[in-house]
């Protein structure tokens, strides 16, 4: 073997151009997967030969993909069981749906010793696991004295689907670390106790002492999406999460309100917010803070926001986007720029609207009637307008654009 392959730095960065590629993927993902493609290299690489193998497998478990990955590690004491009748038929094998993972028996040294060399270089981790999992095995992992956290340089852990034992694995994994975190709660909907929802689901109410132990374990956190949330209360903690720069609450799906806000007015590092289409205007009044905050993202209707807008004196903004807005005349867009403070109609450079669903009447308007009300906005610089229908636009409203934007040097319709 030449000798610069047994360096391990070279090694290292031979091998970070084989990592999978960072995003959203499933645990049923096909073998042709491109994902998979990048583990079975990494995977090959690493039983070459001596040399290869702990840089390939540093690589490789840079991003877990499930928690199953952590279970596989302890495989003398965990096991994966039925615990529902099968058939008699000897081909009937049971499915993922219909198995568990179990612990039955202590962590041996080498299994310990094997496990805290592996989580050592996991980074990116996703919260799912193919089987359901026995609620035991957490706090069991906890007591097996294997480190706390159990992923000490874990810096993105990843949750977009409703798993019940988020909070149980959010309390393990996280440490000093992490900077980014992404959540995923069931709706207002299904926290009803029903016929077909018994008994009321605990996990619909963990978000708020999972993020109240986020706020102590892991005090430099900077990016925080919560997905869906039972009712505003929840989030209160996030105000304790001093180090947050980017915060997306554009799908929690419950009305945002006051206290909420009041809480959040606590981020002095907070650069961006996004926030959904509905805010409760119960007990409005101005709220100070959110001076750091230069982007803003609302999801969805903008009717209940410019209520929001004038409660926030200090906001001054960079740049607005408008995500998947439904328009069915300009009056509405023209509240909104209007309930802006005047230090942000002056320091807005950049307005994004992305999937637009607008009325018949604006479709078949000049463009620049959509658009007039951001007139009011003198030193826009990009402006990004994406439809979902066709708009009519002429020479006349590229004229009227220009005239009314003097600095603008990107516009994309």
């Amino acid at each position: 073997m030449h000798a610069a392959l047994q360096t391990d730095d070279i090694l290292d960065a031979i091998f970070d151009y084989l990592k999978p590629p960072f995003g959203r993927f499933d645990h049923h993902c096909s073998s042709s997967d491109p994902i998979r493609v990048f583990q079975r290299t990494l995977c090959a690489a690493a039983l070459t030969c001596r040399a290869f193998s702990q840089p390939a497998l540093k690589s490789l478990w840079f991003h877990v993909n499930s928690v199953d990955a952590l279970f596989y590690i302890l495989s003398s004491c965990m096991k994966i069981v039925c615990d529902v009748p099968l058939s008699l038929d000897i081909d009937d094998s049971p499915r993922h749906q219909e198995t568990v993972w179990i612990m039955d028996r202590p962590v041996s040294e080498k299994e310990r010793e094997r496990f805290l060399w592996y989580t050592q270089c996991i980074h990116i981790i996703n919260l799912q696991a193919s089987r359901r999992v026995d609620p035991w095995v957490f706090f069991r992992l906890s007591q097996e004295n294997l480190g706390t956290p159990l992923t000490p340089r874990l810096h993105t852990m990843i949750c977009n689907q409703d798993w019940p034992y988020i909070d149980m694995v959010v309390s393990l994994l996280s440490g000093p670390s992490l900077r980014t975190l992404a959540l995923k709660f069931n709706g207002p909907e299904w926290t009803i106790d029903d016929d077909r929802k018994l008994p009321l689901n605990r996990h619909n109410y963990a978000a708020y002492p999972l993020l109240r132990n986020v706020c102590a374990s892991a005090p430099d956190l900077e990016k925080l999406t919560v997905y869906m949330c039972a009712y505003p209360g929840l989030l209160h903690p996030i105000g304790g999460m001093k180090r947050l720069r980017v915060l997306d609450l554009s799908l929690v799906w419950t009305p945002i309100n006051m206290e909420l806000v009041r809480q959040l007015a606590q981020l002095e590092q907070l650069e961006e917010l996004a926030l959904h289409n509905s805010f409760d205007g119960r007990n409005l009044g101005p709220c100070e803070g959110f001076k750091s905050v230069t982007k803003l993202i609302i999801r969805g209707g903008i009717r209940t926001i410019p209520p929001l807008l004038q409660a926030l004196p200090d906001l001054h903004l960079r740049e607005l986007h408008l995500n998947s807005p439904v328009i069915e005349e300009p009056r509405p867009l023209q509240k909104l720029v209007s309930a802006l403070s005047l230090a942000s109609r002056e320091s807005i450079e950049s307005v994004r609207i992305d999937s637009l669903t607008a009325g018949r009447s604006l479709t078949s308007a000049p463009v620049s009637t959509l658009i007039a009300p951001f007139f009011a906005l003198p030193n826009i610089r990009s402006f990004y307008l994406r439809a979902d229908d066709p708009l009519c636009i002429a020479d006349d409203d590229l004229r009227v654009i220009g005239g009314k934007w003097a600095k603008l040097d990107r516009d994309v319709i």
